[in-house]
């Protein structure tokens, strides 16, 4: 039988013999499920413990990860720094290369 079969059985038992104000009172009070589906504060109590004992352990992971990442990063940065300075070193050439020719073109026109 259905829970909400029993519901009506029950409603009706008790507006049968103590009226339909009585019957409706009593109803109000009464769980609209089974009673192995209502939490006991115990149960979510340990509900509560679990999940931010996870959500703690999946903090320590993202932050390593992003340890790691800063890492990484930092290894770029190096290796940035390591090239620019090249970088200046050619660019500079190339402009002397460069100015050297148009005054070459220059002398030559």
């Amino acid at each position: 039988m259905s829970i909400d079969s029993q519901r009506r059985l029950i409603r009706e038992a008790f507006e049968e013999h103590f009226g339909a104000e009585i019957a409706d009172a009593v109803m109000d009070h009464l769980l609209p499920v089974p009673w192995a589906e209502v939490a006991r504060q115990e149960s979510l109590d340990a509900l509560g413990v679990s999940i931010r004992g996870e959500i703690a352990q999946l903090r320590g992971e993202v932050l390593g990860e992003l340890g790691k990442l800063d890492g990484k990063i930092g290894k770029l940065d190096g290796k940035i720094d390591a090239q620019f300075s090249k970088f200046i070193a050619a660019n500079i050439a190339s402009m002397i290369g460069f100015a050297g020719l148009m005054l070459a073109a220059f002398k030559i026109a």
